[in-house]
This record gives structure tokens, sequence and C-alpha cells, in this order.
């Protein structure tokens, strides 16, 4: 078990706990850039700031403004894998992301934050950068902060090795 030296919770696998993966369509392994030394892969990490957490407070509009430009710059990004974290489960907002991951031809694996929190860890991965599905699991650090990990293994077309 992995303990977190700030908090001291303990890290707990979170089995099937209301995680989804989005895959938006076949995943079709397309010829990937390569160098010399193996396959290039660009990420983008990202605190999304969810709007319940957002001080001071922005009205239903200023959130789904944001929201807009934030998916603007992800995709102008054409990063392969995209984490983004405080990414709140609101369905209008869900069903923002979830259409620009199908019509960009990303996998949306979503893993919600425990304790009825609003938002969780959202991790997109381009469908033809991938040779088959990713796998995720859900870690929970069982604490006050609710706090969880994503993990994600991806079997990248054109590298025999699982990432």
């Amino acid at each position: 078990m992995v303990a977190d030296a700030m908090f001291a919770g303990e890290l707990k696998h979170l089995s099937g706990y209301g995680s989804a993966v989005h895959t938006h369509g076949a995943v079709a392994a397309d010829r990937p850039s390569a160098s010399r030394d193996g396959v290039l892969l660009s990420l983008l990490s990202w605190n999304l700031l969810a709007p319940p957490y957002k001080r001071p407070r922005e009205s239903e509009q200023a959130s789904r403004s944001r929201a807009l430009a934030q998916i603007a710059l992800v995709r102008e990004s054409a990063a392969d894998v995209i984490g983004l974290q405080e990414f709140w489960l609101e369905q209008e907002h869900m069903e923002a992301w979830s259409n620009f991951a199908a019509s960009e031809g990303y996998c949306m694996l979503v893993s919600p934050r425990t304790g009825g929190k609003p938002d969780g860890c959202c991790m997109l991965v381009r469908r033809r950068r991938l040779a088959g599905l990713p796998s995720m699991e859900t870690y929970s650090f069982d604490d006050w902060g609710n706090r969880i990990l994503q993990c994600v293994t991806l079997q990248l077309a054109g590298c025999s090795d699982r990432l």
C-alpha cells in the first residue's frame, strides 16, 4: 500500500467506483509519429478549477464560457493524452467534453471523487494512437479531502510496451 506523507492517507483501490470509459467509436491504430528513438507522444495536464471551487463564485454562464474556452485550448494543443483534474461532473459540462472527445477522436476516461464531490479526474487519449482499449483503475486516499488517483494503462500503436 502507498501512503501519502502529507496527509497519511492510505491509498485504497476503488474497484468499479463510478469510473467510466467512453471510447466514442472503435480504437483504430494509425501511423504514429516516430523518432529514431521510438514513438513520440504529446501530453497535456491541466487543473481546470471546477466551478464549485472557484472564488469568487461565477455565474452559470461564466462557467459555461470558461469550459468552452478550456475545450478550445485543449483542441488547439492537439495533445495525444490529456489529463484533467477538478473535472466537473455536472451533466452539461460532461456533455460538452464528451462531444469534444467524440468529434476529435479521443477516448474519455472519467474517475469521480469520493464523498459525493462534484468533480474528479478525466483522461482523454487519442484513439488513433492506441493499439487496444485503455484500462483504468481508480484509487482513493480515503482521507478528509476525498482525493483520488486515476491510473490508466495504454497500449500505443507502434510501441510494444504498455504505458
